[in-house]
């Protein structure tokens, strides 16, 4: 620790942070870290070290503004890497501490899903972006607006992907906003009515797949009741229409 108070700010820290931050706890270390690994990171955007650093700081969902800007410069220039869920998990952890970032994360998603959009290999194999997309729904700078319109498309774009909603789901995570998301979006019309049908049968088969403890076992339950009467309604309209025609 000593060393890095007095080498800090040099290109060798890289170095040292990442085993550190690997064996300890941000909030375990001297509150002068934290600013010293924040003008580290500035600095040194373009060395492959922040790279290592920032993996530990999402580990922990320690970013700062500063360390989520740096992580969104990473993105924007390796749009195709694996980790790019993962690591925007981070950002949007801490979005509502720095929501100026909104922005930016959203266009980072949507590049990703560029990126991939035809592609199965490495793309949500532990379910990361379906954890991201739950997170992106979390965030109240998301909600509404310009930016909540821009997260509607990237999951009309999540769901349209065929590795989207993959059973092979986190241990103790819930989707439940998200979830409640598709639903607004298939009760606002942005499906076609078979869209719909085939969207809320999709929710409906994969929420038993959360692997979800207490509390949010409940949560998940009222989710799939929710899901299940949505789609019930849905179908007894199309059958009442085909009575009529």
């Amino acid at each position: 620790m000593a060393w890095l108070q007095h080498n800090g700010d040099t290109v060798d820290a890289g170095f040292v942070l990442p085993p550190l931050l690997a064996m300890r706890k941000l909030t375990d270390l001297p509150e002068w870290l934290s600013p010293l690994i924040d003008r580290w990171a500035d600095k040194h955007r373009s060395t492959p070290d922040v790279v290592f650093v920032s993996k530990q700081l999402t580990r922990q969902k320690a970013l700062t503004e500063t360390t989520a800007d740096v992580v969104l410069q990473w993105a924007a220039t390796h749009p195709e890497d694996v980790d790019i869920p993962w690591r925007l998990q981070g950002i949007a952890t801490g979005l509502d501490r720095y929501p100026g970032l909104a922005g930016r994360l959203l266009r980072s998603v949507e590049v990703y899903l560029d990126a991939v959009e035809h592609a199965t290999v490495r793309v949500n194999g532990h379910g990361e972006l379906d954890c991201l997309i739950q997170l992106l729904c979390r965030c109240h700078a998301l909600r509404c607006g310009l930016a909540g319109a821009r997260l509607d498309d990237i999951i009309l774009r999540w769901l349209a992907h065929p590795a989207g909603l993959n059973p092979n789901c986190p241990n103790s995570f819930h989707f439940s906003e998200a979830a409640r998301r598709v639903q607004s979006l298939v009760w606002a019309g942005r499906f076609t009515h078979q869209g719909a049908l085939d969207v809320l049968t999709r929710l409906r088969i994969w929420i038993p797949r959360w692997r979800v403890t207490e509390p949010n076992i409940h949560l998940r339950d009222v989710t799939l009741r929710e899901t299940a009467a949505l789609l019930a309604a849905l179908t007894a309209t199309a059958a009442a229409q085909q009575l009529v025609e």
